[in-house]
């Protein structure tokens, strides 16, 4: 919402003074190195150290760029979210699913069991002859000779 204003509150208003001094396209640049400040101006002398010191600086600035980018890549191989952790896990995580499958296949297996030992006369006759060695009425039982064979 906007509230009407007259021109005499507008004149009577304390305004910034104008700058009288129009900006040179120099001033308009952003100065990286000099932090907004101009470059100074050139001697023959403070040329000559400055060029030097610039090419350390940017010696430096890789070096340092160079040893954060090599410990970033050391991080992202070796460290505990890095690739050969990760690789690590996903063995793992299969080696889980499947030890989880081989026990729901034996469970299964064992309800089954149950089941048949519960409800069925014949299995538990099997399970008793096969475990017990019981044998029926009218069986024979021919007992082998099972000595390994030693070559």
């Amino acid at each position: 919402m906007q509230f009407q204003v007259s021109k005499k509150t507008l004149q009577q208003q304390v305004r910034p003074p104008i700058r009288e001094k129009k900006l040179k396209n120099q001033d308009r640049i952003l100065y990286v190195k000099g932090l907004f400040n101009p470059p100074p101006t050139e001697t023959s002398e403070s040329v000559m150290g400055t060029k030097v010191l610039d090419q350390w600086r940017n010696v430096l600035s890789l070096g340092v760029l160079t040893a954060f980018l090599m410990l970033m890549m050391m991080v992202s191989i070796i460290g505990d979210y890095g690739i050969l952790s990760s690789h690590q896990l996903q063995e793992r995580k299969e080696i889980l699913e499947q030890n989880i499958k081989d026990l729901k296949n034996k469970e299964m297996l064992m309800r089954e069991e149950i089941h048949a030992l519960k409800n069925s006369p014949t299995f538990i006759a099997a399970v008793a002859r096969r475990e017990l060695g019981w044998v029926k009425e009218n069986e024979r039982v021919y007992f082998f000779n099972q000595e390994k064979k030693s070559l």
